[in-house]
């Protein structure tokens, strides 16, 4: 499953512990993950993997959830990802001027 080959153990990310599971009401399987170390294997890669491994099912990621709290880093590095912003520096954010990062 998909969610098996996310984990470390089974060859994947060692810093994601993963489990797959039926939305029955929906229609839909899920794939939750904690992410221990969004410095080791970003948001964003951990996502095109899932997206990745779906498509070899025939299906497609509708949708995505953060439960709990995130470092503003692992957000950021999403941004940047896929944006694909050209001559950006974080100092253009005005939250960091207004609390003096």
């Amino acid at each position: 499953t998909i969610a098996k080959m996310m984990r470390g153990p089974s060859g994947g990310f060692s810093t994601v512990r993963a489990v797959g599971f039926r939305l029955e009401d929906r229609n839909q399987v899920a794939v939750s993950m904690n992410m221990f170390d969004t410095d080791a294997t970003p948001i964003y890669r951990a996502l095109e993997v899932v997206k990745f491994e779906a498509a070899r099912y025939g299906l497609e990621v509708v949708g995505t959830q953060i439960v709990g709290t995130v470092h503003l880093d692992a957000l950021l590095n999403c941004v940047e990802y896929y944006l694909r912003l050209v001559d950006w520096d974080r100092k253009q954010i005005i939250e960091n001027h207004l609390i003096g990062l």
